[in-house]
């Protein structure tokens, strides 16, 4: 498990303490890339070494260049042949490492779905004090749904829509968030890892990553037993950094699932408008909801996506995997095909070639 931490200390103590309370049925280990952290991070660490009931966290100094290398260091530390991605700001439920561990012997990419903690600051103020005992059991019932209010955020939206069948699996790749996935570490190796060139901005590196796992060969599961809670906080240039690395997303993948982020992850976005974005005809013109960047991005000439990929020359192999396996017809792994979309006044069928970038198998056909 690879933890990537920053001046998040009383986050990151919650996380651990619920990591510990876990009652896991096999070995693991808890790596986590201290990446530049100026609030007691160390000596929070350190102290936890003697409280927890798991095993005592290993810490790998992070080098301070963004998410992605702090990320690719800990995986680099870490000794276990699959690979759990775990943000400092989450809390999970007993069942959780036991989840992704029952795809430790798979090419599954496993996502545990998310949901957000308004509440989470005024919570770990009222647990500061709070013993490792204490905080396990408030934790456990913040997972649990019993304590605060919970809500989904979009992305996660999509992504539990698509694997419930509730929507086309328009971007299955969208499932690599990596506040709380795993995949194997041969898998995560022989695609490079994260993209450092994504900097020190928040946003799209576990997406990236999700588009050249799956065209590698990884398939999508989301178990419900593995889910988590993120301790949401603020992020005042979250806009800004995003647009940054979206910018950055779309040079390296022209798949129009990709060039169509704005309209789920922007401000003011949403499922239904991504999904017909996506499944549509392309409208020239009609601004995104992301801001002026965006919109500026979504007027220009679309790209042309043939067999030989974006143009992007380091991503021309893979690209060319993910359109081999989008000639298969719709309802088969990678399909293409017509999907009935809303558009305009009322409902009708549009019929539009539609990339799926790898396999995507929904809830009813997942089996550990």
């Amino acid at each position: 498990m690879v933890i990537p931490t920053r001046s998040k200390a009383p986050s990151l103590r919650a996380t651990l303490v619920a990591l510990a309370a876990q009652g896991h049925r096999g070995p693991y280990e808890v790596v986590v890339v201290d990446d530049g952290s100026t609030d007691g991070t160390r000596e929070l660490l350190h102290r936890l070494a003697g409280e927890a009931a798991g095993p005592a966290p290993r810490v790998v100094e992070g080098p301070e260049r963004g998410r992605a290398a702090a990320r690719n260091a800990g995986a680099e530390a870490a000794r276990g042949r699959r690979l759990l991605f775990l943000d400092d700001d989450i809390l999970t439920a007993p069942g959780h490492l036991n989840a992704h561990q029952d795809f430790s012997e798979t090419q599954a990419l496993a996502h545990g779905p998310l949901r957000e903690f308004p509440g989470a600051r005024r919570w770990l103020e009222r647990h500061a004090a709070s013993d490792a005992a204490e905080l396990a059991a408030a934790a456990a019932r913040v997972a649990a749904g019993e304590e605060g209010r919970l809500l989904r955020n979009t992305l996660e939206t999509l992504v539990c829509a698509m694997d419930e069948g509730k929507v086309p699996p328009v971007a299955p790749w969208a499932a690599c968030v990596g506040a709380n996935t795993s995949l194997p570490r041969a898998l995560f190796e022989e695609v490079g890892g994260f993209d450092e060139g994504f900097g020190l901005g928040w946003g799209c590196e576990d997406l990236e990553l999700g588009v050249r796992a799956l065209a590698a060969g990884a398939h999508v599961v989301v178990p419900a037993p593995a889910a988590g809670v993120h301790l949401t906080h603020a992020r005042p240039d979250r806009w800004e950094q995003h647009a940054a690395n979206l910018d950055r997303f779309t040079a390296l993948h022209g798949l129009r699932a990709v060039r169509e982020l704005p309209r789920l992850l922007g401000e003011g976005g949403g499922v239904a408008a991504y999904v017909a974005a996506c499944t549509g005809p392309a409208l020239r013109g009609v601004p995104h909801p992301g801001g002026p960047r965006a919109a500026t991005r979504r007027t220009r000439a679309p790209r042309q996506h043939t067999r030989e990929g974006p143009g992007v020359a380091e991503h021309a192999a893979h690209l060319r995997l993910v359109h081999q396996r989008a000639a298969q017809p719709v309802g088969e792994v990678g399909g293409l095909g017509a999907l009935p979309v809303a558009a305009g006044r009322g409902r009708r069928r549009v019929r539009e070639l539609l990339v799926v970038a790898g396999p995507y198998r929904p809830r009813s056909a997942v089996r550990p």
